[in-house]
């Protein structure tokens, strides 16, 4: 977005802020219909490439709920979202301290994005 500056009559950039935090990746993924409403980001840290996320339990509840497919789509839109904001390499997901595990897997090792 430009604004024009009036006293020198040029275009400029106009300045807004951009929130980019964790939470603000999750809420644009819940806004989108590929997480939903609750997914709360509890703590991140980035190590040598790989980006450990520590998500609620309304996260794990929503992976043990989409079957395969939804699992595999939504796991993947939170590892791209984030690799990709975060210059990860890879990323590890834990609920609420704890090794994700929906019933088909047990994620218990860091996943490369795929995009």
């Amino acid at each position: 977005m430009f604004r024009m500056n009036r006293a020198k009559r040029s275009r400029r950039p106009a300045l807004t802020r951009r929130d980019d935090s964790d939470q603000s990746l999750v809420d644009a993924l819940i806004a989108a219909g590929s997480l939903p409403e609750g997914v709360k980001v509890q703590s991140s840290s980035l190590e040598n490439g790989t980006l450990t996320l520590d998500m609620n339990a309304a996260f794990g509840e929503a992976i043990r709920a989409s079957g395969t497919a939804g699992e595999t789509l939504k796991i993947y839109e939170l590892v791209n979202t984030f690799a990709q904001a975060r210059g990860a390499t890879a990323v590890l997901i834990t609920v609420d301290g704890k090794v994700l595990e929906s019933g088909h897997e047990v994620y218990d090792y860091a996943i490369e994005p795929n995009n």
